[in-house]
């Protein structure tokens, strides 16, 4: 952990391979962010440079993580990673697993990501790019979503209070 910045810094780059990032109900600032290897991440991980990259196998503590690109994040890539995340499930973040704000419309890179995600994906107004060997989301809520897979997407029910009640629904 040491290249792991404390709350209130958001002045370093991460770029780490392994280990662990983040603290349960704590926020931990990066200008940006890449994290490689196999590693575990927790609390709300903000993201204010450029670049969010997970490229490796990701596992979320017991108390979950959200990852918040409150900036100008312009390059966000989780191809060829295994992401099994889950949203906190209490706290100003509960069920939110990673929020873009409207501002931000640059596409989001899940090409090739094994991804067991629980938890709202926000990038509504990005192209979502996936064509992943498998996937298992809770509620997706993008710009676009281009979609090339043999196996299939799997859109699970909705944490309690969010989406349908019916399980998966897709809008416009």
């Amino acid at each position: 952990m040491a290249d792991e910045q404390r709350p209130g810094s958001c002045n370093q780059n991460l770029n780490q391979t392994g280990g662990s990032v983040g603290f349960a109900g704590q926020t931990s600032c990066y200008s940006s962010f890449d994290l490689s290897g196999t590693a575990s991440v927790c609390g709300i991980i903000d993201v204010t440079g450029s670049q969010l990259h997970l490229q490796g196998t990701f596992t979320s503590c017991s108390s979950g993580v959200t990852f918040v690109m409150s900036s100008s994040v312009n390059d966000t890539n989780f191809s060829a990673a295994t992401l099994t995340l889950a949203a906190p499930t209490t706290g100003n973040t509960a069920g939110v697993l990673f929020w873009r704000p409207g501002s931000q419309s640059n596409s989001v890179d899940y090409s090739t990501c094994v991804c067991a995600l629980t938890g709202l994906l926000y990038y509504p107004t990005s192209q979502v790019n996936y064509s992943s060997n498998s996937g298992a989301f809770t509620m997706l809520v993008f710009g676009q979503m281009n979609i090339s897979t043999s196996v299939g997407l799997n859109i699970g029910t909705p944490a309690p209070g969010y989406g349908s009640a019916g399980g998966a629904a897709l809008g416009e």
